[in-house]
């Protein structure tokens, strides 16, 4: 039966997940190395000391646009005007004004 392993280039990013009896003859490329895994993806991350894989973020965030960029502008400002109507200060008169 096969299992997956994770190709780990030299700088320990995962290049290839692949199926492997484990017993077939079959060398990773030079300066590779491979490690059973169940959860490994394209571009994580082997970590020896953790004895784990971590996803780096640029990975996790999907890559912004120009669209989601003003979206969310547009919500930041929205936020901020309606928390800056609800705010008072009181100036050096002593009188109450919108922050």
């Amino acid at each position: 039966m096969s299992s997956r392993y994770a190709v780990i280039d030299q700088n320990n990013r995962v290049s290839n997940v692949i199926m492997w009896d484990g017993v077939t003859e079959w060398q990773p490329p030079a300066g590779y190395s491979v490690k059973e895994t169940h959860e490994a993806g394209m571009g994580d991350i082997w970590m020896e000391d953790l004895q784990d894989y971590v996803r780096p973020l640029s990975i996790m965030k999907p890559p912004e646009d120009d669209i989601s960029k003003a979206e969310r502008e547009a919500a930041y400002n929205e936020a901020k005007a309606r928390l800056g109507a609800s705010i008072l200060s009181i100036n050096l008169e002593g009188e109450l004004e919108p922050f």
